[in-house]
């Protein structure tokens, strides 16, 4: 009964994808014959931009006799990013099929979204039916409650992590078997150890809300929307900017960047940054200060030891509808000051403006505790342990 209630998941309109499926299986699995251990490397469908990305970059430049491939939308924007390094495959496409049977090791940032068709093959890799070795590589550092990244709900076989804290919070409640979770550092971070700081650069950032997944026209109704299109039309801020030819780049997270035309700003300094157009690793990278609510990009700018402002006016509502606490309590666990309205924001800001933008001690103490590994070797490790299973 409890495999036909997993089964029960696949919807009818996966049957062109399960007839698809069948056929790239047997090709598949002679190419596995062949070629015994083929790893498969992938973000979002449309992305070249996180932990996946520079992990293939990596094993392309430094292990180029291996059989590694990634999968990206070959019409997306950042297919430009990899196409030099060649043994790219089309996402979904029946080649894709075909490497997903291939593959030894199925790598991704994402769980369920590495596939050619996520809900049909994460089904399958739960029912054991297809067993290739999965590493999660992640997009971001854990800190909440999370569903999905159990080991009972993905059966993920390695799971890197990036900071201590979080590897020692996962490892005790999401029940991997011993060994399954490694604290190896995010690829990305790789990168993050030189940077060029542009002083005259914020990133307001803010993560999503599942209330808020596909609501289409009732998104400029909603809270969030009227929070953030009222604190980019802040007097106070715009002045601000515009005293000290500051750049604020507002971000929206790739789950909410379709409304990103939505918000307008009178501000000649406020940019609505759409992902077609801003690489986020960039704007990371270059940005002097973070601005976000919850998003877990705000571990990025610690690991660099640049300061944080969490603007967060709708905390209940977000540990009710979204994730519950996990290890990381912001009233006395975060990097930077903690604001709930727009005055509040401003003054925090201009604060760490007549600092230089620098962390204070306290924070700095916070964050040595997080990144015991702090080198240019995450991809090194992650590809050493990725070798071993």
């Amino acid at each position: 009964m409890k495999l036909l209630r997993k089964a029960s998941k696949i919807h009818i309109t996966d049957l062109l994808s399960l007839f698809i499926l069948l056929l790239a299986y047997p090709i598949g699995k002679i190419i596995k014959l062949v070629y015994n251990d083929v790893w498969l490397i992938s973000e979002r469908p449309n992305d070249a931009r996180d932990n996946g990305y520079h992990l293939f970059k990596y094993l392309r430049e430094n292990h180029s006799n291996r059989k590694v491939y990634y999968a990206i939308n070959t019409m997306s924007s950042d297919y430009e990013k990899v196409k030099s390094y060649k043994n790219i495959i089309e996402f979904s496409s029946f080649k894709h099929y075909i490497y997903y049977f291939a593959a030894s090791k199925n790598i991704s940032t994402q769980i369920g979204s590495g596939e050619p068709n996520d809900k049909l093959c994460l089904n399958l890799e739960i029912l054991g039916i297809v067993r290739n070795k999965k590493i999660f590589l992640q997009h971001g550092i854990i800190k909440d409650v999370i569903n999905f990244a159990l080991y009972k709900n993905c059966k993920v076989q390695l799971f890197i992590c990036g900071a201590k804290p979080e590897f020692d919070f996962v490892s005790e409640n999401f029940g991997y078997p011993e060994g399954s979770v490694k604290y190896l550092g995010l690829c990305r971070f790789d990168s993050l150890q030189s940077f060029k700081n542009n002083k005259r650069q914020i990133l307001l950032m803010p993560t999503w809300r599942q209330w808020l997944n596909n609501i289409d026209e009732k998104f400029i109704e909603s809270n969030f929307f009227e929070k953030y299109s009222e604190l980019i039309n802040n007097r106070a801020l715009i002045k601000f900017l515009a005293e000290h030819e500051i750049t604020l780049f507002f971000y929206l997270h790739d789950n909410l960047q379709k409304y990103s035309s939505l918000f307008q700003s009178t501000s000649e300094y406020i940019k609505i940054a759409h992902k077609a157009n801003y690489d986020i690793q960039t704007l990371i990278k270059e940005s002097a200060l973070l601005v976000t609510d919850y998003s877990s990009v705000f571990f990025d700018f610690a690991y660099m030891r640049k300061p944080t402002i969490y603007y967060q006016f709708d905390i209940a509502e977000y540990r009710k509808g979204h994730y519950k606490e996990g290890y990381f309590v912001y009233e006395k666990d975060s990097f930077g000051p903690i604001c709930y309205d727009c005055d509040q924001f401003v003054i925090e800001l201009t604060k760490l403006y007549e600092n230089k933008f620098n962390l204070s001690e306290i924070y700095l103490q916070k964050i040595d505790l997080y990144f015991p590994l702090y080198d240019s070797e995450n991809c090194k490790r992650t590809f050493e342990a990725i070798d071993k299973l």
